[in-house]
């Protein structure tokens, strides 16, 4: 039978088959242990100072995108305390002392920001667990840590009385990005099965904890779970039935797709604030000033100063000379075109330096434009190709040759449009140089 083969035989076809895959040998002895404040030092140690993977510290599933305007040490300093109040928020692989691997575990309730991603909404109400997250240390990645966890994660789950286990990897056959909540390959070997797909590359997969036939393949790797009693506890408190709306569950898919779209458009708006702020704080006390002088000097009222100033002036002037009191600035008024230069100067200069800053601004957006420009541009070939690979494979649409297709495939060169452009603008400028030539001739 397949679950009494002998442990060498299986570790010996797992060797074959890295080898074929170009991966390193699996680790043999490793221990999965639930992270605990005891062992926060080594999940420190695994980390490193970035913090796994840019200073996120396993926060995103818990505030979204809010940890990047946190630093490193907020959220280093947050997620230990989620640690030390405990119930364990996941599983350490170690290699001897040393951690290797880390797995977020936790029921799903316990991971807001699940529900807040439209595509990673719950599918029905069964109180699941959810694998959020890995990270392996260098060195030990493609040697079977995340099957190990992701083994261990079950155990541990199936011993809490979760009903079930939800990941959400990526599909490593539809996208060759890189992911940090595994792939659906490895899951699919654990037992794991797709129960929804909002978007191709991303599938919710589920394993069914209260089936009574073992779906899992044969282990090899010997794990040691300590997890507590407090666990149980936490887990029957998150596991307490909610009060529901039934519009809630019945909401069709123009609802999600609406919520997903503000949720999109506050991202983006967020973002663009994040941009206009972080600019700000960039700029210094004095040029603050000069901003705010030049906001003054662009409004109407400042005009109205400046004329009634220059008239109180010359009429002072005038007055004095009218009851025979010498005058402090006798016409032509030198003084006053004297203190009139050197206002427009200081005003110009006050909104040159604001206007630089303005300009920068502006080439900074500018570069954003034309990256956007370009990455769309990517996906939309990309989009093409998809569509005409999914009407080729379509047995009920007759396959036919569309030119137009196969050309917007191709993803745009910049470098040849640039080449394009210059050799379209010096005709014309050879043309302009001829009028200008000829124009002279008839002169003479």
């Amino acid at each position: 039978m397949l679950f009494l083969r002998p442990c060498a035989q299986v570790f010996h076809e797992q060797v074959s088959a890295a080898k074929k895959r170009g991966t390193a040998t699996p680790v043999t002895k490793l221990r999965i242990r639930a992270l605990t404040p005891r062992l926060w030092p080594k999940l420190e140690d695994l980390f490193g100072d970035n913090g796994a993977c840019n200073g996120c510290w396993c926060m995103y599933w818990r505030i979204g995108s809010a940890y990047r305007k946190k630093p490193r040490e907020r959220n280093k300093a947050a997620f230990r305390e989620v640690v030390k109040r405990g119930p364990p928020p996941g599983l350490l692989a170690f290699d001897g002392d040393l951690a290797v691997g880390w797995c977020q575990l936790t029921p799903r309730d316990a991971l807001p920001w699940l529900d807040r991603a439209w595509r990673l909404r719950p599918v029905d109400d069964v109180p699941v667990w959810s694998i959020s997250c890995f990270y392996v240390r260098k060195g030990y990645r493609r040697r079977g840590v995340t099957s190990a966890l992701i083994a261990a994660a079950i155990r541990s789950a199936k011993s809490a009385g979760a009903p079930a286990l939800e990941a959400y990897p990526l599909d490593g056959d539809l996208t060759p990005s890189a992911s940090g909540t595994g792939y659906a390959s490895t899951f699919s070997r654990a037992g794991f099965r797709t129960v929804g797909r909002r978007t191709p590359p991303r599938p919710i997969m589920r394993h069914d904890l209260r089936a009574t036939a073992q779906t899992t393949p044969p282990e090899v790797i010997r794990c040691r779970l300590d997890f507590s009693n407090a666990l149980q506890i936490r887990y029957h408190e998150l596991m307490k039935p909610k009060p529901t709306d039934a519009r809630v569950h019945s909401r069709d898919s123009a609802e999600l797709r609406d919520e997903s779209e503000h949720a999109q458009i506050s991202e983006n708006i967020a973002a663009v604030l994040e941009f206009y702020t972080r600019e700000d704080q960039k700029i210094t006390r004095s040029q603050r000033i000069l901003e705010r002088i030049s906001l003054f000097a662009g409004q109407p009222v400042f005009l109205a100063f400046i004329l009634l100033s220059v008239a109180a002036w010359m009429l002072a002037n005038v007055v004095l000379h009218q009851l025979g009191i010498r005058e402090f600035d006798p016409a032509p008024f030198s003084l006053l075109q004297g203190v009139v230069g050197l206002g427009a100067l200081l005003t110009a200069t006050v909104v040159l330096t604001k206007q630089n800053r303005a300009a920068r601004l502006a080439e900074q957006r500018a570069h954003l434009d034309l990256k956007v420009m370009l990455l769309t541009e990517q996906k939309t070939a990309k989009l093409i190709d998809l569509i005409e690979e999914l009407r080729r494979d379509m047995p009920n649409v007759r396959n036919r040759h569309d030119p137009d297709a196969a050309v917007l495939q191709q993803s745009m060169n910049p470098d040849q449009v640039l080449a394009a452009l210059d050799e379209l603008s010096e005709p014309e400028e050879r043309l302009k140089l001829a009028g200008e030539g000829k124009a002279a001739v008839a002169r003479k």
